[in-house]
């Protein structure tokens, strides 16, 4: 075989190779979530409004906040436009589950969630604690906290309404599904505080100029993750753990953090 027609051949097989991988992620990703993304060159992203993790200007319309800045940064490396489907986290899991968006953020893991979302790796770890407007030395602990003379406010579906389940069963406790609607019942006086994940709160203090946040003992934290829709094919769970690790490591996603939390 001659020179020419060796190289011939070699540049075709290495062609094949080359093509192969992405040929057969098209065929065997056809029905999967990251193939139908790549594909449309949209994935539709959960919002639910909460500062830091979401916030919608009411005048254009435009999200922004940590998830936001996170899955258009991710997205955006791949060429797929984001899009914001409106939904709250006590609906969130259900509105995965049944492809009203691809993708939630912010979204805390639990064993019932798990069953019908998977989860992504962490993008944050914080603490579970108070909000007020008058401190009171009780509530340096869950414990002081606990009983039916203490009357808080927290958000309905979240990770932290289940601590306040577990720790607070003696308290009376309102549960709203607007995380903004809580601080409305601490600002009127019908509640003491709210119970609260220390990115909101310190977002409430921050703006509003006023409130202390206090971190009960024992401490409790929670991680808070990304979520797709439960699947036998963990493409794009897993695609989403390489492009969160990459840009944890490279310093994007601290950066985004430091942009809208108090690191202190």
């Amino acid at each position: 075989m001659g020179i020419l027609r060796k190289s011939i051949v070699v540049a075709a097989i290495s062609a094949a190779a080359f093509a192969a991988p992405s040929k057969a992620f098209a065929q065997a990703g056809a029905q999967s979530d990251l193939a139908k993304i790549v594909a449309a060159k949209v994935v539709r992203i959960g919002a639910a409004e909460s500062p830091p993790w979401y916030h919608q200007d009411v005048a254009t319309g435009k999200w922004t906040g940590i998830a936001p800045d996170v899955a258009e940064l991710v997205f955006s490396s791949i060429g797929v436009k984001v899009e914001y489907v409106p939904t709250d986290w006590a609906s969130a899991a259900a509105g995965l589950q049944s492809g009203r968006f691809d993708v939630m953020g912010a979204f805390n893991a639990t064993p019932e969630r798990a069953l019908a979302v998977d989860f992504t790796v962490p993008i944050y770890k914080e603490s579970n604690g108070i909000v007020t407007l008058n401190p009171k030395p009780e509530m340096s602990t869950w414990k002081g906290m606990n009983t039916a003379a203490h009357v808080f406010a927290t958000t309905s579906g979240t990770s932290t309404a289940q601590t306040v389940k577990w720790l607070l069963p003696n308290a009376k406790v309102t549960y709203l599904p607007n995380g903004s609607n809580v601080y409305l019942e601490m600002e009127s006086g019908r509640v003491q505080g709210v119970i609260e994940g220390r990115a909101r709160a310190l977002a409430y203090i921050a703006a509003k100029k006023k409130g202390t946040y206090i971190v009960p003992k024992p401490e409790v934290d929670v991680v808070v993750n990304f979520g797709v829709r439960r699947s036998s094919v963990k493409e794009l769970r897993d695609w989403l753990n390489v492009a969160l690790n990459y840009y944890e490591s490279n310093g994007a996603l601290p950066a985004i953090r430091a942009k809208y939390l108090d690191e202190k």
